[in-house]
């Protein structure tokens, strides 16, 4: 039997600095068809290492435009999709185009607060307590979605417990 794919779509910084998308593979692997996605190569995105200069190019160049339309020109029968910070925005956008996964996951995704559609599909939203940018409370109940809120900042999901809470919350939803 064929395992079920899980798209992991890197941050902002891509591929290059992703130990947690390697540490999430590791644990994710034995169920699924893990496939590590970086953002700025879905951006077309030269990346610069730089946070300021990744995020200009991808809010003001079209770069998350580019991203979700790349994602949706690649990928079709998707399963499962856990996006991180700027990965979860793209991964959200590409599912209001087209497509349809049993289950996103963002973490992270402070711009998801300047999105007024919804996605079909089930979503689960994770953010820290101390991330400034996150949603708020009148954005979930406006859309419908919970947030799972955790301690920490921005960076929760490069933290080992927290991987490995969403790495058994994906293996226990394997449908």
């Amino acid at each position: 039997m064929l395992k079920p794919t899980l798209l992991l779509i890197s941050d902002i910084l891509g591929n290059d600095q992703s130990q947690y998308l390697l540490t999430f593979e590791s644990l994710l692997q034995s169920v699924f068809s893990v496939a590590k996605i970086d953002a700025c190569y879905l951006g077309e995105i030269v990346n610069s290492n730089h946070i300021e200069t990744n995020h200009s190019a991808f809010v003001n160049d079209g770069g998350l435009s580019k991203a979700a339309k790349n994602l949706n020109a690649v990928y079709h029968d998707v399963d499962y999709i856990v996006g991180f910070s700027i990965g979860g925005t793209i991964a959200w956008q590409a599912c209001l185009k087209k497509l349809n996964p049993k289950l996103l996951v963002c973490v992270s995704a402070t711009r998801l607060r300047y999105e007024i559609e919804k996605p079909k599909c089930k979503t689960r939203l994770y953010f820290g307590n101390n991330d400034i940018y996150k949603p708020d409370h009148n954005w979930s109940l406006s859309h419908q979605v919970e947030i799972k809120i955790r301690e920490g900042g921005h960076d929760i999901y490069k933290d080992d417990s927290f991987i490995e809470t969403i790495s058994e919350y994906l293996k226990n939803h394997v449908s």
